[in-house]
């Protein structure tokens, strides 16, 4: 954004929704000419979203989106099609082991409340129920951004279901790899796992033969599709809804050909 000569404040919550609601309440009075969001938790974002509307402030979300209610009041949600991203992992799941399989999956996700791991959810399990015969054992345990709780949460998995697990379903690589740590720790080498963003541990544990796949979501990609929107948004007035992305997958076939941002 320094790049286009914008004047640029941030404010980070580190995942915190009621303290990021301030701080939106903040920036909603500094009068910007865009506000920029990552929502901690769609649904809260409905009012945050609205106050900026009811400011004439235009709101782009990225990286998550606000719940559905709220998307008149926004331009234009940016990043990668977290839908999209859950049924892309259950097909090559598919793909890789038969639709007759039978594979017991458990899953391992972020913030229950955020869009982008209830998009990345229901994508997956929509396809694994319409496509497959594949089981989702228990729920979805639900770690923040906490890779420890992760790692104790497939421990806890590995307890309850012992043989009956083939696959982890990890919604973020920073929590998957709690969840590789604690598979390695069971001895259970046999469990697939498949996961979303493209951190360098991720595709080095691709190269080791610790997972299967992860997705290739740049912050750098998602960056450019605010700065474009928001170019397009001002030279047009209007911009339409989705500037969103399917990503790659990174696989041991071609894993050297990616590096990951973090």
């Amino acid at each position: 954004m320094e790049a286009e000569g914008w004047e640029f404040s941030a404010l980070a919550a580190e995942g915190d929704a009621v303290l990021q609601g301030q701080q939106i309440e903040t920036l909603i009075d500094q009068d910007p000419d865009y506000l920029v969001i990552f929502p901690a938790d769609a649904e809260l974002a409905i009012d945050w979203v609205e106050a900026a509307y009811d400011e004439d402030i235009p709101v782009f979300l990225v990286g998550t989106d606000v719940a559905e209610e709220a998307h008149d009041a926004a331009v234009a949600f940016c990043g990668p099609d977290n839908y999209a991203m859950g049924v892309e992992l259950a097909e090559a799941l598919i793909a890789a082991n038969g639709a007759d399989a039978g594979l017991g999956i458990v899953e391992i996700g972020g913030n229950a409340g955020q869009a982008d791991y209830i998009d990345r959810k229901a994508g997956f399990e929509a396809t694994i129920a319409e496509e497959s015969n594949y089981t989702i054992l228990g729920d979805t345990a639900w770690c923040h951004s906490d890779r420890t709780a992760a790692q104790d949460s497939m421990a806890d998995f590995i307890s309850t279901y012992g043989d009956q697990i083939n696959v982890l379903y990890g919604m973020d690589d920073d929590l998957t790899l709690g969840g590789v740590n604690a598979i390695a720790e069971a001895g259970r080498d046999d469990i697939q796992v498949y996961s979303i963003t493209g951190q360098v541990e991720a595709i080095q544990a691709i190269k080791d033969g610790k997972m299967v796949t992860t997705t290739y979501t740049p912050t750098a990609l998602t960056a450019q599709l605010v700065v474009d929107a928001i170019n397009e948004y001002a030279a047009n007035g209007s911009i339409e809804y989705q500037q969103s992305y399917v990503p790659d997958l990174i696989t041991i076939d071609n894993a050297d050909n990616y590096e990951g941002e973090f």
